[in-house]
C-alpha cells in the first residue's frame, strides 16, 4: 500500500512528465492568462492539445477558469503555483549543472 507522500509525488510526476504542462504553467503564472495568449507563446502547440491540457490542468486542479465564456481568463490555484515554484527550481538545477 502506498503512502500519502508516494500517492502525491505519484500525482505531481503524472503532471509534469507530459509535454506542455509545465509550459502552460508558466505562461499563466506570467499573466498570458487568456487561450489565445497561451497558444501565440507557443507556436508548436495545436489547438487540440491546448485544449486537452487545459482539461486535464483542470481534473487536478492546478488551474480554473474564470468564468463560462469562451474568452474567459485562466488562473493559478495553489496546486498550480506550488508547481511553478518547482518548474522554476527544476531550471535553476539545470543551468547549474549543464
Amino acid at each position: 500500500m502506498q503512502s500519502d507522500k508516494e500517492r502525491g509525488f505519484e500525482r505531481v510526476y503524472e503532471l509534469i512528465k507530459h509535454r506542455w504542462v509545465l509550459e502552460i504553467i508558466r505562461a499563466i503564472s506570467r499573466g498570458h492568462t487568456r487561450y489565445g495568449e497561451i497558444l501565440a507563446l507557443h507556436p508548436f502547440l495545436s489547438k487540440t492539445e491546448l485544449n486537452r491540457k487545459l482539461a486535464m490542468l483542470q481534473a487536478y486542479q492546478v488551474i480554473e477558469k474564470a468564468g463560462s465564456e469562451r474568452t474567459a481568463p485562466y488562473r493559478l490555484l495553489s496546486f498550480g503555483e506550488d508547481l511553478e515554484k518547482l518548474h522554476i527550481q527544476m531550471e535553476t538545477l539545470g543551468r547549474k549543472y549543464v
